[in-house]
């Protein structure tokens, strides 16, 4: 079985390379409606984005494309983020990540490959 997660380092050498890196975050709930929360990294610019976002969740097993699921907030369009902080660093990124999401940086994928993630909480009944 090979490994899913990415380690800091491998981390920080993604978004050099210009690719981003993504966490599952759970569910989430917003004015009575079921969602799904998760994050994305990006740099390498001046700053690193980390991004949060706040989706319906609309999949099962043959429909995982989180991507495509649409935001929870009405004022919010298809690929608008709930919340976007830029930090100067990749270390200050990972603090941030930490501090709102416990553990969440051992968690960090190679972007699209959220969609496993997704499909694992599905297969444990959205737990």
């Amino acid at each position: 079985m090979s490994r899913r997660y990415l380690n800091l380092q491998e981390a920080e050498s993604a978004l050099k390379r210009g690719k981003a890196v993504e966490c599952f975050l759970g569910g989430c709930e917003r004015d009575g409606r079921a969602g799904i929360q998760w994050l994305s990294v990006r740099g390498p610019k001046s700053e690193i984005d980390v991004s949060v976002y706040e989706t319906a969740d609309l999949g099962d097993e043959s429909f995982l494309n989180i991507y495509e699921f649409g935001p929870l907030g009405p004022d919010l369009e298809l690929e608008d983020a709930n919340e976007v902080k830029s930090f100067t660093s990749f270390g200050q990124a990972i603090e941030f990540i930490e501090q709102r999401f416990a553990g969440s940086s051992e968690r960090l994928l190679n972007e699209f490959m959220i969609q496993d993630e997704y499909a694992d909480y599905i297969s444990r009944g959205r737990k």
